[in-house]
């Protein structure tokens, strides 16, 4: 899945949903092996939608970073604050992503 995500294929069990190119938000749920990943537009009636799970692996982070914020003017990351969640964050802010 990481591979069809990350490339921009389709899987069959995956149904990758693109953004419009406005801001957006990107939820991050850390785990030890990987990260859940969820996008919402900035609209005000703008639902979640879950992405995708990525390896939990500094260049499958910056993929999917990079391949999102492609699609979007502006991306602004939140994550778990716990034990996994802070090592995304020092990722992110490394890259000059805002972290909310």
């Amino acid at each position: 899945m990481l591979d069809s995500i990350l490339n921009g294929q389709r899987s069959n069990t995956t149904k990758v949903i693109p953004l419009k190119r406005t801001n957006a938000y990107a939820g991050l749920d850390a785990h030890k092996d990987s990260i859940a990943v969820v996008v919402a537009d900035s609209e005000r009636d703008s639902k979640a939608r879950f992405y995708g799970t990525i390896q939990d692996e500094i260049q499958a982070l910056t993929s999917l970073i990079k391949r999102l914020s492609k699609a979007q003017t502006i991306i602004e990351v939140a994550y778990e604050a716990g034990p996994t969640g802070y090592c995304v964050y020092r990722r992110l802010a490394k890259l000059k992503y805002k972290c909310l």
